[in-house]
């Protein structure tokens, strides 16, 4: 599903950075990329998509061998999408 302005998301996985960065760069889904360790062999990704492939990354990566330890928003997603819920019930009232 194509987004209007993207789909932020927060990866952890254990991996090797070069392999994940290589993975993810040939995607046409990924538009913005930043890979930080987190501790030894643990890696923190933020990425933007540019269509909703959650699930098909997700497998692939546990396919590719990565091991993934979360997916989520981004946190500033998260409030976004709470202050458009929160706004929808006060104005339903």
């Amino acid at each position: 599903r194509k987004l209007g302005h993207g789909l932020a998301l927060t990866l952890e996985l254990r991996a090797p950075e070069s392999a994940v960065r290589s993975f993810l760069e040939c995607r046409a889904e990924v538009s913005r990329l930043k890979i930080a360790e987190t501790e030894p062999g643990v890696l923190r990704i933020e990425l933007q998509l540019l269509e909703d492939v959650r699930e098909e990354l997700a497998r692939e990566l546990v396919e590719a061998g990565f091991g993934l330890l979360a997916l989520s928003p981004r946190q500033h997603e998260l409030d976004a999408i709470f202050a458009g819920l929160a706004g929808a019930e006060v104005s339903a009232r």
